[in-house]
């Protein structure tokens, strides 16, 4: 993907380009100029990574359904302590299957969201690039720690407190993405 390039260390084609903005058109204007002329030699680039954010939101909203929150609904959901009156209880295999360090949920943030991401512990925050980033789901980054839980080892146990109360985001993960089925 283009927009994980753009927003990786060695960056893209839009990165350089503003380099070179920075670095060889501005570099000799005085302060006053640069504060003038850099956003308007800048948007294009703003504005063309901002146009692959689209289908890259659009893209990982889809992973997301097809690779965590149906085989959620499909297997969990309707189990406690997902659903309060549900006549079955999730045991702490299918818990850790979802929410276990190698679960659907960290194997879609290791692979799908994680150039796209700063994560430090259970905060994470878009990566942002002059200005711009993906808009993750406020709900998301905000219960972002609670979708994942430990395994005590031996037994298979799960430590169920930080999810008891937790369902996963039915609603896209990006602001701006929206599908049809979403609650």
């Amino acid at each position: 993907m283009f927009a994980s390039q753009t927003l990786s260390p060695e960056g893209s084609e839009l990165t350089k380009s503003l380099q070179i903005l920075d670095e060889q058109i501005l570099s000799q204007a005085n302060s006053e100029i640069k504060q003038l002329v850099r956003p308007l030699l800048s948007e294009p680039l703003t504005r063309s990574f901002n146009m692959l954010l689209t289908p890259t939101k659009a893209e990982i909203n889809k992973v997301w359904k097809a690779q965590v929150y149906k085989p959620f609904l499909d297997n969990l959901g309707s189990k406690y302590p997902f659903t309060a009156n549900a006549n079955l209880e999730a045991t702490p295999a299918e818990i850790g299957q979802f929410f276990g360090e190698d679960g659907y949920v960290a194997r879609f943030v290791n692979e799908t969201l994680s150039p796209f991401i700063i994560r430090r512990g259970d905060q994470i925050s878009s990566k942002i690039w002059n200005g711009a980033g993906l808009g993750l789901n406020p709900q998301f980054v905000a219960d972002f720690g609670r979708y994942f839980t430990n395994y005590t080892g031996s037994n298979s146990q799960v430590l169920l407190v930080p999810i008891i109360l937790v369902a996963l985001p039915i609603k896209p993960l990006f602001k701006s993405c929206h599908y049809p089925s979403a609650v």
